[in-house]
């Protein structure tokens, strides 16, 4: 199925044929591609990018950030070192204790804050040092009515049952929208299933995790006690 094709079905199924459909059309189809890539660590999006830090304790996420991974930033050594995501209750305990920690001086560990298209690092870590990101990127928009990859070669159906339930949600349709939601979700499902699937008949293949899906002993036995 081809983005053209999606955007016919899509129409189809909501019954609407404004004067700015197709249009519409496509930013769902496309929205609805985004979403799927969001629901499975698909290989042949993990991406990894390098920047150096400056003075700034505030960087942007790539360009095409889609979902955060890992980030690691090197120590005088040169050796990458993993940064742990700063949680309110961590925050909370830093400002509670009798002697805060000095926020503005690099005193390892390092800790990200996570703030929409862009992260901060606290404390404020040294100039020149290499930081490493481990993440997922966001699908390519896809413009031209021939236009079509993955997702819409292989789950062209879930993306259309996705767009329709955006369509139906824009027209407001009572009657379409828990329909189309639900054949969306099922989707999904079928997709995940299916995608594990094939991950368990390819030997040798690493999942990527991020730190939250290990115990903190698990990390200090990997990359070390920091």
């Amino acid at each position: 199925m081809n983005l053209g094709q999606a955007v016919q079905e899509v129409l189809r199924y909501i019954d609407w044929n404004g004067s700015n459909a197709e249009t519409l059309a496509k930013s769902w189809v496309n929205r609805s591609r985004e979403d799927l890539a969001t629901k499975f660590d698909f290989p042949f999006l993990f991406t990894i990018a390098t920047a150096t830090t400056t003075s700034s304790n505030t960087y942007n996420f790539p360009d095409d950030y889609l979902d955060h991974l890992m980030i690691f930033i090197d120590d005088e050594d040169g050796n990458p070192i993993l940064i742990y995501e700063m949680t309110p209750g961590y925050w909370a305990n830093l400002v509670k204790v009798p002697s805060p920690l000095d926020l503005s001086a690099d005193t390892p560990p390092y800790r990200v804050l996570l703030q929409g298209t862009h992260f901060r690092i606290i404390p404020d870590p040294p100039s020149g040092r290499t930081l490493t990101l481990w993440y997922y990127r966001r699908p390519e928009t896809l413009t031209d009515d021939t236009d079509t990859d993955y997702f819409l070669n292989t789950y062209g159906e879930t993306v259309v049952w996705g767009a329709a339930w955006r369509g139906a949600v824009y027209l407001d349709d009572e009657q379409k929208i828990p329909k189309f939601r639900a054949a969306y979700e099922d989707g999904i499902k079928t997709m995940i299933a299916r995608e594990n699937r094939k991950k368990a008949d390819r030997k040798g293949v690493v999942r990527f995790k991020t730190w939250r899906d290990f115990p903190p002993a698990t990390i200090r036995r990997i990359f070390g006690v920091f």
